[in-house]
């Protein structure tokens, strides 16, 4: 099986302090979960966030 290493990014307007961080977690559950629906892992999942990216 071959392995590669994928980037999400969403770029969004400036979100407010504090919101972003539950945002990005939120977001990150549903990507891996629709990742192991599919049959895919996701091996070192990492989830960043900033005011303006998730």
């Amino acid at each position: 099986m071959t392995s590669s290493t994928v980037l999400f990014e969403l770029g969004t307007e400036e979100l407010p302090a504090g919101e972003y961080e539950a945002m990005a977690r939120s977001l990150g559950s549903a990507m891996l979960s629709g990742l192991q629906h599919y049959g895919l892992s996701a091996g070192d999942a990492r989830v960043l966030a900033t005011p303006r990216r998730l």
